[in-house]
């Protein structure tokens, strides 16, 4: 084992802080291997009794530093022996902070390294030491821990309370990060251009900064204004910004002058994310686009909180949609925001260019847009509209179909080849089986309408992922007006679906058989997930799957008959 690294590697990584602790005490050999990654990871160290034993191993590597500075003028007093002695002591954290990589973040363990009681003071007016602040501590503790790896970093207004702490982690923490998340959680007035300034630009290694600030003039802090040397004006691009994220962003100065500083900085980023931006910030962030950010390929528009306040309206998602000169590749429209005719005619322009469309706010547009998207982008991958309560997008059978109104042949869609995810709700199909629901207008109606989707269908044939139910996870709702996916229906019309790996119809009205799956295993040599099909009202088909294909992974989704379907 040990004559191999990687496969220490493997196991190691793989065993508890107390199993490693237990391998560490077999032998030496065992020992040397271990250690090091027993003090890889400390960020467990916020626990009550493992963080007392910590801060005692930097306290006591503080005071083995003083204690070595204070004797150094007296070694041409020591004999040979005890000056070899001398020279050779080490602390704990000298010995092992090399090995160190991951620590909880600085605000955590400044709190930790927060003087225990008078007896360390005691202590240290003993031996004539000076009494340590907890930045002294927090610094040493940084410089002991060389290749400390930070990837994920907050910094909270919370760390402008204490002086000299920005500093700290400026130029101890911050050049190391590759994720930054600088947060205001409104415990304090706010920062200014300055200290953002200072911290970010000792941030070398960046591939991901997160802003959730609000900045305020100078004239509105004083005690923790840092001198103008410390504010560096480096416009120079991060080489290896690659995200910028903007969660909420107000600036109450009169130039507002950090934003344009930080976009151009921003050079390299292909991915943004807006979810709650001042108006000025807003049209600031547009306008400066196409000059600082030219690699911009993917926005995010809105919160992920679902139960956040709408955050962005119709035309701001207008202006930021607009902003992007060269395409946008993927756009992602997350709940609570306004999605309106003004974003509808943004989009078009991106429609060459779009490879990915995630929408999970309601289209407000009379305008069929999810059609519009997929007839008119030749790259399109995926196209996902959940149906669920926060998005009631559907697609209209009518609209799905679109058939040429002077041949009655399908129009050719510019997505038919490329398109691989498609999640979207297709309604408006009369079904006379569920009795008064949906009539047919003539007889044979359901018929031909269904094949006519199952046709529409058919011509995505690099389709991997098929959603055609609603998001069972959020949507207590149950679709009539549907497909019902048996081969009497025109199942069989998507043989040509090769690659079709997951199918979803959660919330249908569906009727799916054995006959059916044993089909869909046939012609869909890929299948590996089938949800929506459920064991109560198919259980035929979930028992043969089950036997003959095992691998498939079968979900049961939303269950359509839970309620009285007469």
């Amino acid at each position: 084992m040990f004559d191999i690294p990687e496969l220490d590697d493997l196991i190691c990584q793989q065993l508890s802080q107390h199993d490693l602790a237990q391998c560490a005490q077999v032998n030496r050999t065992w020992h040397t291997v271990v250690i090091p990654y027993l003090w890889r990871d400390l960020t467990c160290i916020q626990h009550n009794r493992r963080r007392d034993a910590f801060r005692r191993i930097v306290l006591d590597d503080y005071l083995h530093k003083q204690r070595l500075h204070r004797d150094q003028g007296e070694e041409n007093d020591m004999d040979q022996h005890t000056q070899e002695s001398f020279l050779s002591s080490v602390s704990v954290l000298e010995r092992y902070g090399p090995w160190i990589r991951e620590l909880p973040d600085p605000m955590r363990l400044f709190e930790c390294l927060q003087l225990p009681n008078d007896t360390w003071t005691q202590q240290l007016r003993n031996e004539h030491i000076q009494e340590p602040t907890t930045l002294d501590l927090l610094r040493d503790l940084y410089k002991r821990c060389p290749a400390i790896q930070v990837q994920n970093l907050c910094v909270s207004a919370e760390c402008l309370n204490h002086d000299g702490l920005l500093e700290t982690i400026s130029d101890l923490v911050v050049p190391g990060a590759h994720s930054l998340y600088i947060k205001d959680h409104g415990s304090a007035p706010g920062y200014v251009p300055r200290q953002l300034k200072y911290l970010l630009t000792r941030a070398g290694a960046l591939e991901k900064l997160t802003l959730s600030v609000g900045i305020i003039s100078h004239d509105e802090v004083r005690d923790n204004e840092m001198d103008d040397e410390t504010s560096v004006d480096d416009t120079k691009p991060w080489s290896q910004l690659d995200e910028l994220e903007l969660i909420w962003c107000a600036d109450w100065t009169s130039d507002k002058a950090i934003w344009p500083w930080l976009w151009k900085r921003c050079h390299h980023v292909e991915k943004l994310k807006v979810c709650n931006v001042n108006g000025t910030i807003l049209q600031n962030l547009a306008e400066s686009m196409s000059t600082h950010m030219p690699n911009l390929s993917q926005i995010s528009l809105g919160q992920d909180d679902k139960r956040h306040i709408q955050s962005l309206k119709d035309r701001e998602i207008a202006t930021l949609l607009s902003g992007c000169s060269r395409g946008w590749k993927v756009v992602l429209i997350k709940p609570a925001v306004a999605f309106g005719e003004a974003a509808v005619q943004a989009l078009e322009r991106h429609y060459p260019t779009l490879e990915v469309f995630d929408i999970n706010a309601r289209i407000d547009s009379q305008r069929n847009e999810l059609v519009r998207v997929l007839s008119s982008s030749p790259n399109l991958r995926a196209l996902i509209s959940p149906h669920n309560m926060w998005s009631a997008n559907r697609c209209e059978t009518s609209a799905f179909i679109d058939r040429d109104p002077a041949t009655g042949a399908l129009k050719v869609w510019a997505c038919e080849t490329s398109l691989k995810i498609l999640k979207v709700v297709i309604n408006g199909i009369p079904r006379h089986d569920l009795r008064r629901r949906n009539a047919e207008i003539y007889p044979g109606q359901e018929r031909e309408i269904q094949g006519q989707v199952y046709d529409r269908l058919a011509r995505l044939t690099s389709l991997e992922t098929l959603w055609l139910g609603a998001d069972h996870d959020s949507a207590p709702y149950i679709q009539w007006d549907c497909l019902e996916m048996s081969l009497e229906s025109g199942l069989h019309k998507l043989s040509g679906l090769k690659a079709l790996e997951e199918l979803n119809v959660s919330s249908m009205a569906i009727k799916i058989g054995v006959p059916e799956v044993q089909w869909m295993t046939q012609h869909w040599p890929r299948l590996r997930v089938i949800c929506g099909l459920r064991e109560d009202r198919g259980k035929e088909a979930v028992k043969w799957l089950r036997e003959h294909h095992p691998q498939i992974e079968v979900n049961g989704g939303g269950d359509p008959y839970k309620t009285d379907s007469m």
